[in-house]
């Protein structure tokens, strides 16, 4: 039986423990065992080596020495607070984006800090999380330092639109709102082309035809999980503002790594992440 892992971008940073946190709660409900994953890099080998001090470079028995602290007292940690969740650790010599994208081929979920500062990496979590919710393997949830809602039973959201994703971002919706027995939110922004008469300020109200095709595409969904409540919200305009103003009251937000009309396997799409950047609550980035 292959047990499933749950990988966490760890540094000790609060944005890391909150990820952390995050991760043992999920494994804990779902039986998954918990990797923590510690990405070493010398600053002197990174873009930035040219405006940090040469002294400021620790030797790397140093870098080392100080990783496996920081990683054994957060396994003394997760013994105390999770004792029935298998923990592991591990630290990569490699920089930290390269290493988790690495490390989420054999994941079923990939768990990072939307904030982190390592000083023993020089490292910032946070333009990390959107090299890595780009290009990972697995779906990634970045975690805010004070996730309000976690926990709880708030609703999950999830953003869908007529891309190829958005059935895997139901997929997970689904699957995730089931496990917490919490009710599920899906939204959809439409934007249509501003045009003569319809400017792009005056965008007007949804039509039926609108919610009809979210209905339609949410049909295999509702019948595979008849425990999940679902709600849904059609409305016009930005996709980021309506699913930051639903994920007030959420406690995870769900996406795709790309919207409509993207590039497959380019860049991270704007929706994720101006949701990244801004939303109040955690945030899954399913590919």
């Amino acid at each position: 039986m292959t047990i499933r892992t749950i990988v966490v971008g760890y540094d000790g940073s609060p944005g890391a423990d909150a990820a952390r946190i995050w991760a043992l709660d999920e494994a804990e409900r779902t039986g998954a065992a918990v990797r923590l994953c510690f990405a070493r890099e010398w600053a002197g080998l990174m873009p930035a080596a040219p405006f940090v001090p040469g002294t400021a470079v620790p030797p790397e028995a140093e870098m080392e020495r100080a990783a496996t602290v920081l990683l054994d007292e957060a396994l003394r940690e997760a013994a105390k607070t999770h004792p029935t969740v298998c923990v592991s650790t591990a630290v990569r010599h490699a920089g930290a984006g390269a290493a988790l994208v690495d490390e989420s081929r054999g994941a079923e979920l990939l768990v990072l800090g939307a904030h982190g500062h390592s000083a023993f990496t020089h490292l910032v979590l946070g333009s990390v999380s959107i090299q890595v919710s780009a290009h990972a393997h697995c779906p990634v949830v970045v975690v805010r330092d004070v996730v309000a809602h976690a926990g709880t039973t708030a609703p999950i959201v999830a953003g869908v639109d007529e891309s190829t994703g958005a059935p895997a971002v139901l997929d997970f919706a689904f699957i995730t709102a089931e496990a917490r027995r919490v009710p599920l939110r899906v939204v959809r922004a439409c934007t249509p082309a501003p045009t003569a008469w319809l400017p792009a300020a005056d965008l007007g109200e949804p039509t039926e035809d609108d919610r009809h095709r979210l209905d339609d595409a949410l049909r295999g969904h509702r019948q595979r999980y008849p425990k999940v409540a679902v709600t849904t919200t059609v409305r016009t305009g930005s996709p980021a503002r309506a699913l930051l103003e639903a994920g007030r009251s959420a406690q995870l937000i769900v996406v795709g790594s790309r919207g409509r009309g993207g590039l497959s396997g380019a860049l991270l799409g704007s929706v994720s992440q101006q949701l990244l950047h801004h939303a109040p609550c955690a945030v899954a980035v399913v590919r």
